[in-house]
């Protein structure tokens, strides 16, 4: 199935639901996003740059979840969760029938809605210019039914979801400079967000073929694409360690492994822009040994991930910094992207969690 098909299933189960406050989520993880990190000399980001940088904004601050079959709403009201997040991709010819349904219905449904747009990226490689300028068109056309943020791509620096041979932040930057313009022309209440990097180490920097996040992140800053951004989007979901924790990953000190240091570095490189996570979330193993990649993540458990995604919407709450936090994710299925799930046989602990930080 399509993923545009995916997602009017996705809204269609919402549609038939009683009306409540309620979410509207699908992610399209690809794999290259969760692999495991090369080796790196990246030393964390001290943690007093978080508290260097709390006053520099004061934001209103929103939690939401990524959602597949929209099984489970009562618990996602119960946690205190006020957004949903739909990922699509575009293809060329569709029309914005599912991105308007999506908001249509969450808005019905009285939750905010975050879509995650991202596009192809054969049709990227043929004609970027080109392609920039229809994927924007598009974005527009969206942005006229009034969600209330979008996200422009996903994990720009990899070459599973950009075209090989153009990765780079000056292009992304192009790209989210005539998404926002049109963005903004169609409706300026519209919140748009940078795409969320794929965390990584394994390029040892940045080429065309493929980015780290830290270097490619840093010149998204020298790129401008603060410009173009409401909120700077990010991914986080390696970490085998509470939020507050500065040491002890069995992988090493790299900062892509640590929540404070992640929030660190991006407020450091972007200071005066607010911070949107848009994927958060802990892996855990279903079965009594991790999928192959995934050893890192052989001893977190249910537990810890619930009691970590409440310390990181805590965390998030406070810093001042952060304007949205999007779990990663709510009710998944396949053999990976439902081992982050917080869902499972309709029980919840994280949402018992979220519920004691968050207000209702």
């Amino acid at each position: 199935a399509t993923a545009e098909a995916t997602a009017e299933a996705t809204v269609e189960a919402l549609a038939t639901r009683k009306p409540r406050r309620t979410p509207t989520p699908t992610p399209t993880t690809q794999a290259a996003e969760r692999t495991p990190e090369a080796a790196s000399t990246q030393e964390i980001a001290p943690t007093q740059e978080i508290l260097r940088t709390q006053e520099v904004l004061r934001l209103p601050f929103d939690v939401g979840g990524i959602v597949i079959s929209f099984d489970q709403p009562d618990l996602m009201h119960s946690a205190g969760m006020t957004w949903v997040a739909i990922p699509l991709r575009w293809n060329e010819g569709d029309s914005v029938s599912s991105a308007r349904r999506s908001i249509e219905v969450a808005h019905a449904r009285g939750f905010s809605i975050l879509l995650q747009i991202s596009g192809d990226p054969a049709d990227l490689r043929q004609n970027s210019a080109s392609y920039d300028r229809r994927f924007a068109a598009y974005l527009g056309e969206v942005a006229a039914f009034a969600p209330d943020a979008i996200q422009v791509w996903e994990a720009m620096n990899v070459p599973e979801t950009w075209a090989q041979g153009l990765i780079g932040p000056t292009a992304y930057a192009q790209m989210l400079s005539a998404a926002f313009q049109a963005i903004k022309n169609a409706n300026p209440a519209v919140l748009v967000v940078s795409g969320g990097l794929a965390q990584t180490d394994a390029f040892n920097g940045c080429s065309s073929s493929g980015c780290d996040d830290l270097s490619y992140l840093r010149g998204m800053a020298t790129a401008g694409v603060g410009q173009y951004a409401d909120c700077i989007g990010i991914n986080y979901t390696l970490g085998t360690t509470a939020p507050t924790a500065t040491t002890a990953d069995p992988r090493g000190d790299q900062f892509l492994y640590y929540y404070s240091a992640v929030v660190s570095t991006y407020a450091g490189i972007f200071p005066d822009k607010p911070l949107c996570f848009t994927k958060l979330g802990y892996f855990v193993p279903q079965g009594d040994t991790p999928p192959a990649g995934y050893e890192w993540a052989a001893q977190t458990t249910p537990a810890d991930q619930a009691e970590w995604l409440a310390q990181a919407v805590e965390l998030a709450r406070q810093a001042g910094r952060i304007r949205l936090l999007i779990v990663d994710n709510v009710d998944a299925r396949d053999e990976l992207q439902s081992s982050y799930a917080i869902v499972h046989n309709s029980k919840c602990p994280a949402c018992m969690a979220l519920a004691n930080v968050l207000p209702h």
